[in-house]
């Protein structure tokens, strides 16, 4: 992959802007169906949602044919993000003239400033969010190192008895300090519940909040929240993620009240008396699944509590088979069919004639051929292209040598049809043939030259859109690209 910072930070943001359009549509299902069926359980609510952030870290080209994406294609919806079109394995996304005049440009292709400049205020903005993030787990740590173990034998007591009726088996540690924090569970392997000493010390509240950060212990929510901060980071601007993240604590939370009240031994109006006799102590919150939350939002939470019927508690099973039902077909995005899922119009060249007027021999001789003419995968992104080249691989600074001969029409280190393309050498060989090939080192010939078949001129490299030394291949006839192997001796010899 070439190294230029602009057309990495374009590539970049090409990629979290199709993903984030995808996690959008996706909001929007979810948000329909809750809207319509108002499920009670708080389980598949969670199971919804958490489709929203499980669409970010999806190969963008996923597809079926019963899948939200491929229904749309058949529909003929615009809403499918632009996807980069050109090159895959080993190689790059170059748009030539014949492709740019029948297809749209590919996504990031040349570094557009626009998408440059985003890119560079999307990293800008992941950083912010990424170092209050790591400022909250420092606050978590440091409480941590000044609390100490609790030596209380009653409480001790209580903790290992919610331990056993939710399940856990792993030790948890509880400790205490005075720092004015508000209840939290840390740790996965070797979890952590942390008790301000003010209600370590209230026989009235102590037994509710271990019970419910027993519960986040047992249901693994310092590993899902880790997850979902994370995905927080790297979709720092996108709105939705953020929303999403609040509706999947919300849910948590309230799973972790039915746990504890499906377990019996706290009565509801009891246990909701508690919560909210330490949630009206104005702790401060933490980066970690805790307790104290926004009134508001906790108000909402006490509808549950009070109505809690052991009959209807969270399914789990039920819940996670409901939600995949769902993504199986909201997910899948992408369209089963090449032009679809690149989000543009790329029509198949037809076939060439059966012979060639001109015949070229490789540009690298020895060198491999990473990728050939036809469908394949964008290296950068997983879309489904259409490569309308051959991509030879070698090392770079090996000589690169005309085909055949004729006169140098482009010589050019930035080509304006196709930056993406890098360094960039057109021949037009006569006869209405003509080869392109692109991501070239330094050039030897200038334009206007007339070159003998053989000749040196220029070396691989790996300029613009791409993945490593070689050289991209395409031969054009009367301007439309065609499969090279029916024009180049050795790839004709292979074929037959």
């Amino acid at each position: 992959m070439g190294h230029d910072p602009a057309q990495l930070l374009a590539a970049w943001s090409a990629v979290l802007l199709r993903q984030s359009l995808y996690a959008t549509i996706v909001f929007a299902v979810v948000a329909a169906l809750l809207l319509l069926l108002r499920p009670r359980d708080p389980g598949l609510r969670a199971a919804l949602w958490a489709l929203v952030l499980l669409r970010l870290v999806l190969p963008p080209g996923i597809a079926h044919p019963f899948a939200l994406g491929a229904l749309s294609g058949r529909l003929g919806a615009a809403w499918a993000p632009a996807q980069a079109t050109g090159q895959a394995a080993g190689a790059d996304l170059p748009a030539t003239p014949a492709a740019a005049r029948s297809e749209a440009a590919p996504a990031g292709a040349g570094a557009p400033t626009w998408q440059s400049a985003l890119g560079a205020c999307w990293l800008l903005g992941a950083a912010v969010l990424g170092l209050d993030q790591l400022r909250r787990r420092r606050r978590v740590q440091r409480a941590l190192v000044e609390a100490r173990s609790t030596t209380d034998g009653a409480l001790r007591e209580l903790a290992e008895s919610w331990r056993r009726r939710l399940r856990v088996r792993r030790p948890v540690r509880l400790v205490s300090s005075a720092a004015p924090l508000g209840p939290f569970t840390t740790g996965v392997l070797r979890p952590v519940i942390f008790l301000p000493a003010t209600v370590a010390g209230d026989r009235r509240v102590r037994e509710a909040v271990i019970a419910h950060e027993m519960a986040h212990v047992a249901r693994l929510d310092a590993l899902w929240l880790g997850l979902q901060q994370l995905l927080q980071v790297v979709y720092a601007f996108h709105p939705l993620v953020h929303l999403t993240a609040a509706r999947l604590v919300d849910e948590r939370e309230r799973l972790c009240d039915a746990a504890v009240l499906a377990a019996g031994g706290i009565a509801p109006r009891a246990y909701a008396a508690s919560l909210l006799d330490v949630l009206g102590r104005g702790l401060a919150t933490v980066g970690a699944p805790t307790l104290s939350a926004d009134q508001r939002r906790f108000s909402m939470r006490l509808h549950s509590i009070l109505g809690f019927e052991p009959e209807r508690r969270p399914r789990a099973a039920a819940a996670l088979a409901a939600a995949l039902a769902v993504g199986i077909f909201a997910l899948p995005l992408a369209s089963v069919s090449p032009a679809a899922s690149a989000g543009a119009t790329v029509a198949v060249p037809p076939p060439p004639a059966p012979a060639a007027v001109v015949e070229l021999a490789n540009p690298v001789p020895g060198g491999r051929v990473s990728w050939g003419w036809g469908p394949g995968r964008d290296p950068f992104d997983g879309a489904e292209v259409f490569h309308r080249g051959v991509d030879v691989a070698a090392a770079a600074g090996t000589p690169v040598r005309a085909p055949a001969s004729g006169t140098v029409a482009v010589a050019a280190t930035s080509y304006e049809p196709s930056p993406a393309s890098g360094t960039v050498l057109v021949i037009d060989h006569g006869s209405g043939l003509s080869t392109f090939l692109a991501h070239l080192g330094t050039l030897a010939v200038e334009e206007g030259e007339v070159v003998a078949a053989g000749q040196v001129v220029a070396t691989v490299g790996s300029t613009g859109r791409s993945s490593g030394p070689h050289v991209h291949l395409e031969v054009h006839r009367d301007g439309e690209p065609v499969d090279p192997a029916v024009f180049v001796r050795e790839w004709k010899r292979q074929r037959g």
